[in-house]
Formats: structure tokens, sequence, C-alpha cells
């Protein structure tokens, strides 16, 4: 994935009417974290060039901008402790 394009060191990737995404955003509000949505209905283009191709996908960087891990499908509460951990 091409994510320079793309601020902030969690990422969430969504359409609209995507029931998984809506979970996800739920998931991450509880937790308070932090993130940028990019969403297929408002720029498709742009996440098709990053080669994003399914949704939810959330992806988590470090301080350097490097990723350390993504979640694709399904977002509980675990895993995205285990990414933020990794985040650091």
């Amino acid at each position: 994935l091409d994510l320079s394009g793309f601020p902030g060191r969690l990422v969430l990737f969504t359409d609209a009417g995507c029931r998984r995404c809506d979970q996800a955003k739920a998931v991450l509000a509880a937790a308070a974290a932090e993130y940028t949505e990019a969403a297929f209905d408002r720029e498709p283009e742009r996440l098709h060039a990053a080669g994003i191709t399914a949704v939810p996908l959330l992806v988590g960087r470090d301080a350097t901008g490097t990723e350390v891990g993504r979640i694709a499908g399904r977002l509980g509460r675990r895993s995205l402790a285990r990414l933020l951990a990794r985040m650091g």
C-alpha cells in the first residue's frame, strides 16, 4: 500500500453503508483513539491508487511513519489494543 498521502498514525479506510466500517468507528471511539478516515464514497480514485481494495481496513504507523500493522475486516478491542501497542 502507498499511504504516503494519508495523514495520521492511525488511518481507517471505509465506505458509506458498510456495517463493519461503522462498527470499527465505534470501537475506535470507545477506545478514544485518534484516527484519520479515508472513504471510498468520497475519494474512490485516491484509495484505488493507494492500493486499497477492501474495507474496513485500519492501518497503524509508528512515530516515523512506518507501517507497524493493519487490521482488515472486523475490528475488535483486543486487536486494536495490540495495534496501538505496536505503534508505541
